[in-house]
């Protein structure tokens, strides 16, 4: 008979020290995750700005010195470009133009790792923490500085970002599928709360529609109410 493949999740909860929300490892590991803007356009042929980008992260890596690891996420996904307000006429005619097309949305993440001793016991350490909130307040001085604008995804953020990485690799998928539902981030006209959650994909039919796609299976032709 063959064994039960178990997936271990590598995480095991979020503390908070010093109003930052951590991500704490299997093994004590601490993690911060911060979303930035990329400042190179996808497909750009302008070399500088690739030079400076990479420079950028190697001054983060010089300022979180020995013990730290920095990974960089790209989520790329398929959106419908929202109609924005311009302002002024033209870019309001550039906007319409635009609103309702297809395009690619790239949202770039920064998780800086505290790393620990392998195979070593969990002790919690006050100093540690002191001194990656330190870092942690060098790096986003110098990110601010290159104007991408960061943000340190705070406990519910992180949650979502988890649960998002790991449906999209199908690890959730051996008895239990999982997809997140949530408000995407997109500008859309005020209406009606049920007006809007249905344009979001949030309302019954979206619902029903979502978990007809996980199964792998059309969706349905109506709703009971």
């Amino acid at each position: 008979m063959a064994g039960k493949q178990v997936f271990n999740i590598p995480y095991i909860g979020i503390d908070h020290y010093n109003g930052t929300d951590i991500l704490v490892g299997a093994g004590g590991e601490c993690s911060v995750v911060i979303q930035i803007t990329n400042p190179v356009t996808r497909f750009s042929a302008a070399s500088a700005a690739y030079d400076e980008f990479h420079a950028l992260m190697i001054n983060v890596v010089k300022i979180m010195g020995d013990g730290y690891l920095l990974q960089k996420s790209d989520v790329i996904s398929k959106e419908e470009y929202p109609l924005k307000d311009g302002g002024e006429y033209l870019q309001q005619k550039y906007n319409e133009h635009f609103a309702g097309r297809d395009y690619i949305k790239v949202n770039t993440y920064i998780t800086l790792t505290r790393q620990v001793r392998k195979g070593a016991f969990y002790v919690f350490d006050k100093k540690a923490l002191r001194d990656f909130s330190q870092q942690l307040d060098k790096v986003m001085d110098i990110l601010v500085a290159a104007k991408t604008a960061p943000v340190i995804l705070i406990e519910q953020q992180l949650n979502l970002l988890i649960m998002q990485f790991l449906a999209m690799e199908g690890l959730l998928d051996n008895g239990l599928k999982v997809r997140s539902l949530v408000m995407p981030d997109i500008w859309m006209e005020q209406a009606k709360p049920e007006a809007m959650n249905a344009h979001a994909g949030l309302d019954r039919g979206g619902i029903v529609s979502t978990v007809f796609r996980a199964l792998g299976r059309s969706a349905a032709v109506g709703v009971a109410g």
